[in-house]
C-alpha cells in the first residue's frame, strides 16, 4: 500500500469529523438565523442566510433602538431646577415680568433696572422663567421670596444642591435628551451601507465596475471593488439579477430589476429599491437592537472567513459552485460561478481582505456599547438628581419646624405676672367663670347672666407700668374701625394690639380680611412664610 493511498485512508475519518462539526455549525446557525430573522427571505434561497443577516444593517439604518433617555420626572426636576436658580437670583425683575402683560413684556432688554442675566439675547429665558412664576400658587411665591432674602447657610445649601442638579444633567447631555446631534452609531450604519463618501442610487455599484464580476470580484483576476465598500453592493451581488442573469432568485423569489452594468441608467437605484423593500418586509415597527447587530456581524464574519472548496478557500460570500479552479461572481450558475463576493484572490494568496462595510458595522457596534455605557452614567445621574430633589424638601422641611415652634417668652418680673386671661364676658354661667382663666364672678345673687369679668379688668393698662392689655380677643370684631379701635389705649413706644388685615396661610388668601392680633401674627410669620417650601412642584415627584 502505499503511503499516499495510506493517508488518504486516514484522512477519511478526519474528514468525517470535520463535516459532521460544520453540519453542526451550520444547524446552529441556522437556528440563530431564525431567532434574529426580520427580513422576507425563504429558507430554500441559497442565499437566504446572507441576505438576512445583511439586511439588518437596512432595517437598522430607518428603525435602529431609540437612545434611553431619563425619565420625565428627573427631567421636570432638572428644567425646574434650572428654572428656580435664576428667579431666586432675579426675583423682582422677575415679577415685573410676570405682573406685565404679553403684549408689554419687552423681547429684549437692557435698561438700568434689568440684572445682567436678563439683558438682550438672555431676556428670552427670564420671559419663560416668569411665564412658569406666574403658574406658582401663592405659597409657592411666598417661600420663593422667602428664599431670596435669606443669605445664611439655608441659602447657600439651596443654591449648591440646584447647581448639583443642573451640572449632573449638563454632564449627561444626551442622556437628559438636551442633545440633538446626529447618533454616531446612525452614522456609520449608513457609512456601513453605501460607504465613505456616501453613495446612493446607482453610484452604489461605481462606474468603473463595468461588469459583475468587477463589482462582486473573481479570485482569478481582482477581489470585489463596490461589494467591498457598500453592504449595498454586496446585496445587489448576492441577490441581484443582470442582463445576461435575468430573474435571479438566490435571495428571494426572482428579482425583477436586471443591470446592465456596462450602462446602468438607474437599473443599480431599481435594483436596491426591490432589495431594501424585501429586507423590510414584515417587520413591522420591530426596532433593530445591538445585539442583533453584533450576531449578524459576527455571523457574516464568520461566513466571510469560512474556508470552502477543496483549495479550502476563504474570502467567499454567499453561492458558488466551487471547483479546483476559480470562482467568478458574475451571477451565473455554470462551475465555479455564482451570486456572491469574492474578497479574496490568488494573487494574494487567498488572504481574505475584511469588506469596509464590515468594519464600519463593527464601529456603529462600539458607538453603541460606548452609548450603553453613557446610559448607565446617565441613570445613575438620574437618580442622585431626585435624591438631591428629595434632599430639598427634607432641608427645608427641618428649616422650617422651629419657626412653626411658638418663641420662648421672655421672664416677666414677678411684680408683672398676670393669670392668663380668656374673654370672660363669653362664660355666662358661675361655673364657667374661673379665677384660672383670669375671671371673677360679680354676683351673689343669681349663678348665670353678664357678670363674668376680668380679674384685673379688661381692656385696662395699669397705670405707670406701660404693660398692654390683655385676654382681648380680636377676631371678634368684623368690621376694620372696631378692630383698629381696640388700640385706642396703647402708648406711644407700645405695640398695637389688634390689627384689620389679609395674611395668606399654606392654601392662599383668606376669603376675607379679618382681625388678628398683631402680636400672634409677628410670632407665626415666619412659620407661615416657610410652609410654601415643601409644595414647590419640583419637590412633588
Amino acid at each position: 500500500m502505499s503511503m499516499l493511498s495510506l493517508t488518504n485512508r486516514k484522512q477519511q475519518p478526519q474528514n468525517a469529523i470535520t463535516n459532521a462539526i460544520a453540519t453542526t455549525t451550520v444547524f446552529i446557525s441556522i437556528i440563530l438565523l431564525a431567532i434574529n430573522s426580520g427580513a422576507a427571505a425563504p429558507t430554500t434561497a441559497v442565499n437566504a442566510r446572507e441576505f438576512d443577516l445583511l439586511c439588518t444593517l437596512v432595517r437598522a439604518e430607518e428603525n435602529l433602538e431609540e437612545r434611553q433617555t431619563a425619565g420625565q420626572a428627573a427631567k421636570e426636576v432638572v428644567a425646574l431646577a434650572a428654572k428656580i436658580e435664576l428667579i431666586l437670583a432675579n426675583l423682582k425683575h422677575i415679577e415685573r415680568l410676570a405682573a406685565a402683560e404679553p403684549q408689554d413684556a419687552p423681547k429684549e432688554s437692557s435698561s438700568d433696572e434689568t440684572p445682567e442675566a436678563c439683558k438682550a439675547a438672555k431676556s428670552t429665558v427670564c420671559n419663560k422663567a416668569a411665564q412658569i412664576y406666574k403658574k406658582f400658587r401663592p405659597d409657592e411665591k411666598l417661600a420663593l421670596a422667602f428664599l431670596a432674602e435669606t443669605t445664611g447657610e439655608l441659602r447657600a445649601t439651596f443654591n449648591v444642591t440646584l447647581k448639583q442638579i443642573t451640572t449632573a444633567a449638563t454632564s449627561h447631555a444626551r442622556y437628559f435628551g438636551e442633545n440633538t446631534e446626529t447618533r454616531p452609531a446612525l452614522a456609520k450604519i449608513k457609512k456601513a451601507l453605501y460607504g465613505s463618501p456616501e453613495a446612493k442610487g446607482d453610484a452604489i455599484i461605481e462606474s468603473g465596475d463595468g461588469t459583475r464580476s468587477a463589482a462582486c470580484g473573481n479570485t482569478d483576476s481582482t477581489a470585489a471593488n463596490s461589494a467591498k465598500k457598500r453592504a449595498a453592493a454586496a446585496l445587489i451581488c448576492l441577490c441581484g439579477g443582470d442582463n445576461s442573469n435575468t430573474g435571479n432568485d438566490a435571495c428571494f423569489t426572482q428579482t425583477t430589476a436586471d443591470i446592465n452594468y456596462a450602462s446602468k441608467s438607474g437599473e443599480v437605484e431599481r435594483a436596491w429599491t426591490e432589495i431594501s423593500q424585501k429586507c423590510q418586509a414584515n417587520t413591522g415597527t420591530r426596532k433593530v437592537t445591538t445585539a442583533q447587530l453584533k450576531t449578524a456581524a459576527a455571523e457574516l464574519a464568520t461566513l466571510i472567513h469560512q474556508k470552502r472548496g477543496d483549495k479550502a478557500v476563504a474570502g467567499l460570500l454567499g453561492a458558488a459552485q466551487i471547483n479546483a479552479g476559480a470562482v467568478d461572481c458574475d451571477g451565473s450558475e455554470a462551475n465555479g460561478k455564482g451570486s456572491c463576493v469574492i474578497l479574496s484572490t490568488s494573487a494574494k494568496k487567498y488572504k481574505v481582505e475584511t469588506p469596509d462595510w464590515l468594519t464600519a458595522m463593527q464601529e456603529a457596534i462600539n458607538n453603541l456599547d460606548e452609548e450603553q455605557i453613557e446610559i448607565n452614567n446617565g441613570q445613575k445621574a438620574e437618580a442622585h438628581i431626585l435624591a438631591l430633589n428629595s434632599s430639598l424638601t427634607t432641608l427645608l422641611a427641618q428649616a422650617v419646624a422651629p419657626a412653626k415652634q411658638a418663641p420662648t417668652q421672655a421672664a416677666v418680673p414677678p411684680e408683672k405676672q398676670t393669670n392668663p386671661q380668656k374673654d370672660c364676658t363669653k362664660n355666662t354661667k358661675k361655673k364657667d367663670c374661673k379665677e384660672g382663666d383670669g375671671c371673677k364672678w360679680n354676683s351673689t345673687e343669681t349663678t348665670e347672666g353678664a357678670f363674668c369679668k376680668p380679674t384685673d379688668g379688661e381692656g385696662q393698662t395699669n397705670a405707670g407700668t406701660g404693660e398692654t392689655r390683655t385676654g382681648l380677643d380680636c377676631s371678634k370684631h368684623q368690621i376694620q374701625k372696631a378692630c383698629e379701635a381696640e388700640n385706642k389705649y396703647v402708648k406711644p413706644g407700645q405695640k398695637v394690639v389688634c390689627g384689620y388685615i389679609v395674611f395668606v396661610d399654606g392654601t392662599g388668601k383668606l376669603p376675607k380680611p379679618k382681625c388678628r392680633s398683631l402680636i400672634f401674627l409677628v410670632n407665626k410669620k415666619l412659620a407661615m412664610m416657610t410652609t410654601g417650601f415643601v409644595s414647590l412642584p419640583f419637590l412633588n415627584f
